[in-house]
């Protein structure tokens, strides 16, 4: 129901909608649901999210990193990599990196 960031785990309220308190729910004919994707909330609540979500995006597990994996900036670094935080106003184009983006 609304955007959800990358490395953040999914809360039951961001499954409401904000308008009418209700589930954001969407129906489909049974011809036309893919396999991939997740039908119930006990697949997504609690779960990391590896990239970030638009509101009204089905989810499906490539959506998730592996479950047990913390919440968090730290759990979109690779085994064996490291992350620290810089201040952008500090260096010069930094402002237009995006998630993933490599800076050395």
């Amino acid at each position: 129901s609304r955007r959800l960031a990358a490395y953040s785990r999914v809360a039951p309220a961001d499954l409401i909608e904000e308008k009418t308190g209700q589930p954001a729910l969407l129906w489909f004919a049974a011809e036309d649901i893919d396999p991939k994707w997740m039908k119930a909330s006990s697949d997504v609540i609690g779960r990391v999210l590896a990239r970030d979500k638009s509101p009204g995006e089905l989810f499906t597990e490539e959506d998730f990193m592996p479950e047990g994996t913390l919440a968090g900036t730290t759990s979109g670094v690779p085994a064996g990599k490291r992350a620290i935080t810089v201040e952008a106003t500090k260096i010069r184009g930094i402002q237009s990196m995006q998630s993933g983006d490599r800076f050395d």
